[in-house]
């Protein structure tokens, strides 16, 4: 259950950091959780609320226009867009993302870690069993 913890733990702040940051949002929404399966633990790392975003950054996006949305207070109303630094606008161009794969890298990255977590995680078990 350590090695399952420390595993999970060691993931999740490898992705934080591996996380393009902007706001952070995306990065701060990273949770990792263990939970029981059967006779052992199965770990999990998501992005929370924020999942959506990770498509976009991994895919990256093409050129695209982006309209602002307007709910049912806003109908009579122009809606428009702020956009920080320029203002308001009726639609603009994103100019589009290119793909960053992060959280594969990040799967690479953080392998080897693990194998070490788990190999002496059985290395304690075994000298614990010769014990008895």
């Amino acid at each position: 259950m350590l090695a399952g913890r420390e595993a999970v733990t060691h993931v999740t702040d490898t992705l934080r950091e591996a996380t393009p940051r902007d706001s952070g949002e995306t990065a701060d929404a990273v949770r990792g959780s263990l939970r029981r399966n059967g006779d052992g633990h199965v770990g999990t790392v998501r992005f929370g609320k924020r999942a959506y975003i990770v498509n976009f950054l991994t895919r990256g996006t093409r050129r695209h226009r982006i309209n602002p949305r307007t709910g049912r207070l806003e109908r009579s109303k122009r809606a428009a867009l702020d956009i920080p630094g320029v203002g308001f606008r009726g639609s603009a161009e994103h100019p589009g993302t290119d793909a960053n794969p992060f959280v594969a890298e990040t799967d690479s990255k953080v392998q080897p870690e693990l194998a070490r977590i788990y190999d002496r995680a059985a290395a304690r078990a075994a000298k614990r069993t010769a014990q008895l």
